[in-house]
């Protein structure tokens, strides 16, 4: 049997050759390239006494140079950083104003530029913080004029007995009062200071002598009339002094500043959970 031989093909032969050939340009260009390549890198970067860099050596040299641009880009971060975050303090953008730029401050209270809360809820809470400081202050002055300083050791019912009594004056005959003298008489008339003592005087000016002839029965019964008498000019200007100068201030900037900023915290709603039942128990439902 005879090997049957396939037909020249000599464009089966052509497309080797160029293969081939394409193949070997490309891999002497490859050649080339690496050489070009080592060349530059070994022109850039001389090694002492005429010895090509090593490894070691190209890594520390790449390591010294990322540290270097590190350490220049913290110096440059914290130049730019603002003086009271270097110091340790929040930071602060210059857009962006700081919480307590537009806190109220105690010359605003003075001043008469503290609002005082208007929404039956935020009046409520403002009346009460108002009541209970200025009964813990006046009760405290008369209580140890009457018995000496025995009276805060053993007469801690007072105070409750007190703040009640005074909060029901407060919510009806002190709102009716004030509520029609401030619009109709003060407020026309007097602005800033003026007006914020003006108020005090109204608001002190008919507390303060239903209070105190309410204190005067509790400490001396039926025989309250010389006590109440001598006890009303002293605890008049106290309280306004009081009033003007260190409950209405401090009720002002705590609710101000605190309680109203933040309604929907747990403040505002403890009070919305048990008001109800807080006027119930000052009869006021």
């Amino acid at each position: 049997m005879y090997r049957r031989h396939r037909p020249y093909n000599g464009r089966m032969n052509n497309t080797s050759c160029a293969s081939n050939n394409e193949r070997s340009h490309t891999a002497g260009a490859r050649l080339s390239q690496d050489n070009v390549t080592k060349t530059a890198y070994e022109n850039e970067q001389p090694a002492e006494d005429g010895a090509a860099p090593s490894v070691e050596d190209v890594a520390a040299t790449g390591a010294a140079a990322t540290s270097a641009c590190k350490a220049e880009a913290d110096a440059a971060a914290a130049s730019a950083r603002p003086t009271g975050e270097a110091a340790g303090g929040p930071a602060s953008s210059a857009g962006e104003a700081s919480p307590d730029a537009d806190k109220l401050t105690y010359r605003d209270a003075l001043a008469g530029r503290v609002p005082v809360p208007t929404d039956k809820l935020g009046f409520f809470v403002f009346q009460t913080l108002m009541v209970g400081g200025m009964v813990s202050f006046m009760a405290t002055l008369n209580g140890v004029r009457h018995d000496g300083m025995g009276f805060v050791l053993y007469m801690h019912w007072f105070y409750p007995v007190v703040f009640v009594v005074a909060f029901i004056i407060r919510r009806t005959i002190g709102n009716a009062v004030t509520g029609f003298v401030i619009p109709r008489f003060i407020v026309p008339r007097f602005e800033g200071t003026a007006a914020a003592f003006a108020k005090c005087l109204a608001n002190v000016g008919i507390m303060c002598p239903l209070v105190s002839l309410v204190v005067s029965i509790l400490l001396d019964g039926a025989d309250f009339l010389p006590f109440y008498l001598s006890t009303l000019p002293i605890s008049l200007p106290c309280a306004i002094a009081a009033n003007y100068l260190v409950v209405g201030p401090a009720v002002k900037l705590l609710y101000a500043n605190h309680i109203a900023r933040h309604s929907s915290t747990k403040i505002i709603t403890l009070w919305q959970r048990y008001a109800r039942t807080l006027t119930a128990l000052l009869g006021l439902s």
